[in-house]
């Protein structure tokens, strides 16, 4: 099987894993065998063709285990445990295998600072790169990576793939980076607010999932119950680990309420960067020194 020169970077892949086996199809002197279509009229879930790749390995390179703050066994794991995603994984990974006669490995590393390495080198022997988008950027830019949108065995009407996602990974024509229909982000990167119901009572205050029930839940319900939570128990004026403190980093908090679209698109297809926009600003001013009045417990 011929190498890539340029390779796939994904944001996050999981039935992807199929789409993307189409790659060794169009860069392979040898050619698959194409066996038709397999159709389930009654499934209304997508077609794929039946191929035979002759148990060619189809390598992914991602982090794993190897990053520091965060474990990804997604793309690929071992072989089943107790834990259910990654046994959903083997699974998945099993049925692209027997379905197309292919090989799935993967290598732990730091993905694209080893594909540039190695595409430098000549010796590229693997075929998807799973990485932050963020981190992608600079291979793009250095003609690294493949445009999707110059794949013609990529399909973006088929139901795996997001249109808002497809429309807003596509900048000036070009899509460097794709995630699909099912991301793990959602569960693996969200975040989690922890309350003492015990000083919620003391407080009469409601409890925060009642809030989110009622689709209430605001920075600024937050705000109000980290403020009014805080207290000075010795009561000298001086606040220490002694005391009550309200909640979380109030900076955060900011962050949060400052967030929006850094740029613009102009009619010619160019882009505007749009810092400090007066609605940014705007939010600013008015939660600054609300969110400064959060005293921070890991501050001290």
């Amino acid at each position: 099987m011929n190498v890539f020169r340029k390779l796939l970077c994904i944001g996050i892949a999981a039935t992807f894993v199929l789409t993307a086996l189409a790659s060794c199809a169009n860069n392979d002197d040898k050619k698959p065998v194409v066996t038709g279509t397999n159709t389930d009229p009654n499934s209304g879930g997508p077609v794929f063709q039946e191929a035979n790749y002759d148990g060619a390995e189809f390598k992914f390179l991602h982090y794993g285990e190897t990053a520091d703050n965060f474990h990804d066994q997604y793309i690929w794991s071992e072989s089943y445990s107790s834990d259910v995603i990654q046994s959903a994984v083997v699974e998945r990974n099993k049925l692209v295998e027997d379905r197309y006669n292919v090989k799935i490995t993967a290598e732990e590393c730091a993905p694209m600072d080893e594909a540039k390495k190695r595409i430098l080198a000549g010796a590229v022997d693997f075929n998807v790169i799973y990485e932050w988008g963020i981190r992608s950027k600079d291979a793009a830019l250095e003609g690294f990576l493949y445009d999707f949108h110059e794949l013609n065995y990529v399909d973006f009407e088929q139901s795996y793939w997001v249109p808002s996602a497809i429309e807003g990974q596509t900048v000036a024509d070009r899509m460097f980076v794709a995630s699909n229909l099912i991301s793990m982000n959602p569960i693996s990167w969200a975040g989690m607010y922890y309350f003492n119901k015990a000083l919620m009572d003391k407080l009469q205050l409601d409890y925060p999932y009642d809030y989110v029930e009622q689709d209430n839940w605001t920075y600024d319900v937050v705000l109000d119950m980290c403020l009014q939570a805080e207290e000075d128990v010795n009561g000298d004026g001086i606040w220490d680990k002694n005391d009550q403190y309200g909640g979380i980093d109030g900076s955060s908090i900011l962050s949060g309420v400052c967030s929006a679209p850094l740029y613009e698109a102009n009619d010619d297809g160019s882009y505007t960067v749009i810092t400090y926009t007066d609605g940014m600003a705007a939010a600013y001013n008015e939660y600054k020194t609300k969110t400064d009045s959060v005293r921070n417990l890991d501050a001290l």
